[in-house]
């Protein structure tokens, strides 16, 4: 159990090699840095091989002195493998955790060839059927792993019904984040200045890639129906992506873009959070995003599309209103009917909040990664199960 795994007599502590693409902004990402600063540094040493470059979120993690190696591999690089060697070389992790289908092909083939004795890979959710060459790749490759964590149920099942792997090779971790503290009014009124919407009777928002993913066009298209009724509101959209221009472009075709702040990346998202009335997802296809964790825990109150994991965070009419994805109407249709009722806002913004508390939180997360990592090292008989010495 993990309750009982502080090793006072371990001889020394557990290098763990974390892989992915890179460490920009997104869910999977931060998933990534959140294991990193928060598991036992009693236990693990941790390290971040990006394979082709590091992003944003890899200063965090450098200013914690964790070592973040660049490997620049330009696509396609079908070598690529050989540096991550070079990085296993220097580093000499025990364990090597992977991160979605691109950062495993090498991760797991320099793996193989150095003999790392524990293997786990996450697959962060993706849309289902995938390119079949990706399928294809993951299902062999996944052969030499110990252990692959789905972060929904569904994408568990996806990767039982397409890629034909074992389910009890599979075990299903929903992410966790740190809850979202609430601001002071004044802190709200001073963001609310500092975005020029002060003036805004409700706020709706989103924090989100800026990608065709996340279904930001229908949300936009849903915004002339909320404003027919609720003509003094604001639609806040937080984030980056290829999709920036179409969207701005958008707005101003529909005539809303008074109505609509497009602000860009913030990383506190805390800040937008905390101003919103409701915070929507209009995903047409998810894994379990962060940001709807983070609304969540900022007892905020919630419409989002009934895809991906988003059913096991939201429970319909309990913790949130769930609505079919690519949907304008129903968007439009759910946002007015919790604009016009305060006290359902309210009630569901409490349950949401309880709900992440209980289910979602970034220690629950954490506890069940080191449980699969602690469980490991003891059947490789790297740790001893009995005196929690080790190597």
């Amino acid at each position: 159990m993990v309750e009982n795994i502080h090793m006072q007599h371990t001889v020394k502590k557990i290098p763990i090699l974390f892989i992915t693409s890179n460490l920009g902004i997104g869910g999977l990402e931060r998933v990534v840095v959140q294991l990193c600063l928060q598991l036992d540094k009693q236990l693990f040493t941790p390290a971040v091989c990006c394979i082709h470059f590091k992003g944003e979120l890899a200063g965090e993690l450098e200013s914690h002195n964790i070592p973040v190696f660049n490997l620049k591999s330009r696509k396609p690089d079908y070598l690529a493998f050989k540096k991550v060697i070079s990085v296993i070389d220097e580093f000499k992790p025990l364990i090597i955790h992977t991160h979605n289908i691109n950062a495993s092909i090498d991760g797991i083939i320099a793996s193989v060839i150095k003999k790392v004795p524990v293997k786990i890979h996450t697959d962060h959710a993706r849309q289902f059927p995938d390119k079949y060459r990706y399928m294809f790749a993951e299902r062999i490759l996944t052969c030499f792993v110990n252990k692959i964590i789905a972060v929904t149920e569904e994408t568990k099942q996806n990767l039982i019904r397409f890629e034909k792997i074992n389910s009890k090779k599979i075990q299903v971790i929903n992410n966790g984040v740190n809850g979202i503290e609430l601001r002071t009014k004044s802190q709200n009124e001073l963001t609310r200045k500092e975005l020029g919407v002060e003036n805004f009777q409700f706020i709706i928002g989103t924090v989100a890639r800026l990608e065709m993913q996340k279904g930001l066009i229908y949300l936009l298209r849903a915004f002339p129906m909320i404003l027919r009724e609720f003509p003094n509101t604001c639609l806040i959209i937080t984030g980056q992506g290829s999709q920036y221009e179409t969207l701005r472009m958008e707005a101003k075709t529909l005539g809303i873009e008074k109505n609509v702040k497009l602000t860009g990346p913030m990383l506190e998202i805390c800040q937008v959070l905390n101003i919103l009335d409701i915070f929507v997802l209009s995903s047409v296809w998810e894994g379990l995003p962060m940001a709807l964790l983070e609304a969540m825990s900022c007892m905020r109150s919630i419409v989002a599309t009934k895809v991906g994991g988003i059913p096991q965070a939201i429970i319909d009419g309990e913790s949130g209103i769930l609505v079919p994805p690519a949907s304008s109407n129903a968007l439009a249709l759910a946002i007015c009917v919790l604009l016009k009722d305060d006290s359902l806002r309210k009630r569901l913004a409490f349950s949401a909040k309880q709900r992440f508390e209980k289910e979602f939180t970034a220690a629950r997360m954490i506890q069940a990664h080191q449980k699969i990592y602690l469980d490991w090292l003891y059947q490789k008989r790297i740790l001893d199960a009995n005196t929690g010495t080790g190597w």
